[in-house]
């Protein structure tokens, strides 16, 4: 008799129990997912914090800021049209600086260039006035052609690596396309020495070839160490500061601006014309 009523309790006991243990086994479960979880979000912090530990930042700055341009009035040779860069150097070498902001290498660089030869090319029209440059650009080899000579060079170039600004022993320095910076330094003297154009047209066209003509696009592509691939685009500007007719000499200067740059401050230029009658004109380029 007593056996049978201890049955029933027995029973009652086991049931509870086994509740109890699956109420735990799910609670187990339950906290096993949430830890999971959390590590899995930990982890994720962490990959992304060491991306951003190895992550490159490239900026660029030109390197010389300025420099000048001697020219002859009729340009038939390469000579006709020199860059110096320093006085006491007769290399013609423009650059701009790459500076690594992040704190991880970059590596793998390639530097492209894109500009339309065609619009400094021979006879040039800005507005309603065409301005002969007695230049040729030949796209097919990629050649500047004057008269008596020819420039030949690549729209592209490959860069190592480039290691952050802190750990920099040497400058990385990439060359500005002296085909552009010519091309567009001899349409400057075409312009200025047009005496069939208006001091204050050639003011305006001047103007124009500065702010609005065509600017010369650098796009850098590069990677970290990890693989992951990045991309930054450059307008570069030639801004005259000022152009001397009397002495055949031009004193231009390098600007850039990162496409994509959000809230940029528009900038002001002040450049001087001095004309061979020792009269000067001066204006205002905004870019």
């Amino acid at each position: 008799m007593e056996q049978q009523e201890l049955e029933p309790e027995k029973k009652k006991r086991k049931t509870a129990f086994k509740k109890t243990a699956n109420w735990a086994s799910l609670i187990r479960n339950f906290a096993t997912i949430v830890a999971s979880f959390i590590s899995a979000i930990t982890l994720f912090i962490l990959i992304r914090q060491n991306e951003r530990t190895y992550q490159p930042d490239l900026v660029l700055s030109p390197d010389p800021k300025i420099f000048h341009v001697v020219f002859k009035d009729t340009i038939s040779s390469c000579g006709d049209l020199r860059i110096v860069v320093e006085e006491d150097s007769t290399s013609e070498d423009l650059n701009l600086r790459l500076t690594n902001l992040g704190l991880g290498a970059a590596k793998n660089l390639l530097i492209e260039w894109e500009y339309d030869p065609g619009r400094l090319d021979d006879t040039v029209a800005i507005g309603s006035f065409r301005i002969p440059t007695h230049a040729t650009y030949n796209e097919e080899v990629q050649v500047l052609l004057f008269k008596s000579c020819f420039m030949k060079e690549a729209k592209a170039e490959t860069v190592e690596y480039c290691l952050p600004f802190n750990a920099e022993k040497d400058p990385t320095l990439i060359s500005l396309p002296i085909n552009y910076v010519r091309m567009w330094s001899n349409l400057a003297i075409r312009i200025g020495l047009n005496r069939e154009i208006r001091r204050k047209q050639r003011i305006d066209l001047l103007e124009q070839l500065s702010a609005s003509f065509q600017d010369l696009e650098c796009r850098v592509h590069y990677f970290d160490i990890n693989g992951r691939a990045y991309h930054k685009s450059y307008f570069v500007r030639l801004l005259p500061h000022f152009i001397d007719l009397r002495n055949s000499v031009m004193v231009l200067g390098v600007g850039l601006v990162e496409q994509g740059a959000e809230k940029r401050i528009r900038q002001e230029h002040r450049f001087t014309v001095y004309e061979p009658d020792a009269s000067f004109s001066e204006s205002v380029i905004e870019w």
